[in-house]
């Protein structure tokens, strides 16, 4: 039912002259992927007075700096996964766009995507687990292709 409406939708949306469906389906080649994000930032530049780590291991969370953190990753589902976030029309429902998603995104740096991984990288260069780069909603991805963005679409919590 919701096939045959989203389906419906679509062919109205695009009227009786019909639609170049490859046309849209080219877009989202791998190499044009990275491209759709501005060459110019569109924010303001971070500043922050404390940019280094603690002097010695925090004992407290009180005192964790954000040049403290080594290691981010995410558990979540499709808003963790960024489930279509960079696409345009329906045909981008297939992909997840991790490396622009904000809890974990690793896209770029913060000029390129506003993202907490992106925040956190400013602090520490090294900062290991920010998602790189798209995955396929359904197939298997490596840790090289989500970081630890371990979320997967459609899933939830059981109470």
């Amino acid at each position: 039912m919701i096939t045959t409406v989203l389906f419906s939708a679509c062919i109205f949306a695009y009227g009786p002259h019909g639609y170049a469906w490859g046309q849209e389906a080219d877009q989202y080649d791998v190499k044009n992927l990275h491209q759709k994000f501005p060459k110019t930032a569109m924010h303001p530049a971070f500043h922050c007075p404390d940019m280094k780590p603690s002097p010695t291991v925090p004992t407290s969370v009180e005192f964790v700096k954000p040049a403290d953190i080594k290691v981010i990753a995410a558990l979540g589902d499709s808003l963790t996964t960024a489930l279509a976030a960079n696409g345009s029309s329906i045909l981008s429902l297939p992909f997840e766009f991790r490396h622009v998603s904000w809890s974990i995104g690793g896209y770029g740096s913060y000029d390129d995507a506003i993202t907490l991984a992106n925040i956190l990288k400013l602090f520490n260069p090294m900062l290991l687990g920010p998602a790189p780069t798209w995955t396929i909603k359904g197939y298997p991805a490596s840790i090289n292709e989500t970081g630890f963005n371990f979320a997967v679409t459609g899933h939830n919590s059981l109470v």
